[in-house]
C-alpha cells in the first residue's frame, strides 16, 4: 500500500559520521535533508541533531557501541528518546539488518571486527576472516536467538547491505558483498532453514597506482527471476578511474575504459556511490558517497574537509 498510495517524500534522514571526533571535537550527527523541490530550503540540511504513520527511528552507533531511539513524530525535528548502553559483541560485528516478520526472521550481515575497521582501511586485514566477516547471521524474532550462521566463503567477504524482496510474503532477498563485488541471494528452504548462493558477479577492474578493486557505478538488475538477475541499467558516479587521474587501467573485463568526472551544480563529485535509497514510486534514487570516515580518508582523501 505504501508503494501504491504513499506520498512523495519531502525529507530524508541520514547519519553523518565525523572523522576523529575526539580530536576534532565534532560528534557524529543525525541530519534532516529537505528534498521537496517546491521548498525554499530544497537540497539543504534542515536540522543537525548531534544528540543523535512510523514514528521511531533506531540508530546503532559504531564507535560508542550504543543504540539510540529517535522520536520522529514531528518529522522535521526528531529527537533522542532513549539510549541503550553497549552489550557484548561478536568478533565480526553484525552490521546491517534485514527483517521479515511474516517469517519470524532477522538476517544480519557482518562488516568486521571493530578493533580493525575503526582504525581505517587496511586491505591486508580485509582478507583475514578473523578480522572481517563473510557470513550472514539468522535470528528468530519470537525466540530472540541466533538460529543459523551462513558462511558465504571468500567471495562473500565483507557482506553489507541486506534487502528482502518488497513483497511482505517473500522469503528471500539479496546481500551485497563489498570486498570482491558479489551479490548473494539468501532464501528459505522447504525445511525452514536458510541458505545463500551467489547471484551476481560484478567484473573487477584492476589498476596501477591503486591498492584495491574499483566499482564506481550503480547497476540496475531485473530480478524477475531472483536466481538469475539480468543487468539492465548502469550509471557511473565518480570513483578512481577518471580521465584526469594518473591511474592506469590494467584489467577491464567489460571494456568500459576511463570515465569523465561528474559535476553536480558546479561542484565536482568526489568518491563513489555507497549507500542509496529508492523512492517508494521507484522514480528517484538518493545516493551518498561516504562509508565510514576513517575509510573515506584512505580511499578518497579529497573528501575530508
Amino acid at each position: 500500500d505504501a508503494i501504491k498510495y504513499g506520498e512523495k517524500e519531502k525529507i530524508l534522514y541520514t547519519i553523518c559520521i565525523c572523522p576523529e571526533p575526539l580530536k576534532n571535537k565534532r560528534p557524529d550527527y543525525f541530519a534532516v535533508i529537505d528534498v521537496d523541490p517546491e521548498s525554499p530550503t530544497y537540497s539543504q540540511r534542515m536540522l543537525r541533531n548531534s544528540r543523535a504513520k512510523r514514528s521511531r527511528i533506531v540508530i546503532p552507533a559504531l564507535n560508542s557501541d550504543r543504540i539510540y531511539i529517535l522520536n520522529a513524530e514531528e518529522q522535521k525535528k526528531p529527537y533522542i528518546e532513549k539510549e541503550l548502553g553497549p552489550k557484548a559483541r561478536r568478533p565480526n560485528s553484525d552490521t546491517i539488518f534485514g527483517t521479515n516478520l511474516n517469517h519470524d526472521v532477522l538476517v544480519a550481515s557482518e562488516w568486521g571486527a571493530p578493533k580493525s575497521f575503526r582504525k581505517g582501511l587496511n586491505i591486508d586485514d580485509a582478507a583475514d576472516p578473523d578480522l572481517y566477516g563473510q557470513s550472514l547471521n539468522v535470528y528468530s524474532w519470537s525466540k530472540q536467538t541466533l538460529e543459523q550462521v551462513i558462511d558465504l566463503g571468500k567471495e562473500g567477504g565483507v557482506p553489507l547491505e541486506i534487502r528482502f524482496l518488497h513483497d511482505p510474503k517473500a522469503d528471500q532477498g539479496f546481500v551485497g558483498c563489498a570486498l570482491q563485488g558479489k551479490v548473494f541471494r539468501f532464501f528459505r528452504q522447504p525445511d525452514g532453514t536458510w541458505d545463500a548462493e551467489k547471484a551476481i558477479d560484478v567484473p573487477v577492474k584492476t589498476v596501477e597506482g591503486w591498492f584495491g578493486p574499483e566499482f564506481p557505478d550503480i547497476r540496475q538488475y531485473d530480478i524477475t527471476d531472483p536466481k538469475s538477475p539480468k543487468l539492465v541499467g548502469q550509471i557511473f558516479l565518480g570513483g578512481k578511474l577518471l580521465k584526469d587521474t594518473n591511474l592506469k587501467l590494467l584489467e577491464d573485463p567489460e571494456n568500459q575504459g576511463l570515465h569523465d568526472p561528474v559535476y553536480v551544480k558546479g561542484r565536482r563529485l568526489h568518491a563513489a556511490p555507497q549507500m542509496f535509497q529508492l523512492s517508494l514510486d521507484g522514480k528517484r534514487m538518493y545516493v551518498s558517497t561516504s562509508l565510514f570516515s576513517p575509510w573515506d580518508e584512505a580511499i578518497y582523501p579529497e573528501t575530508m574537509v
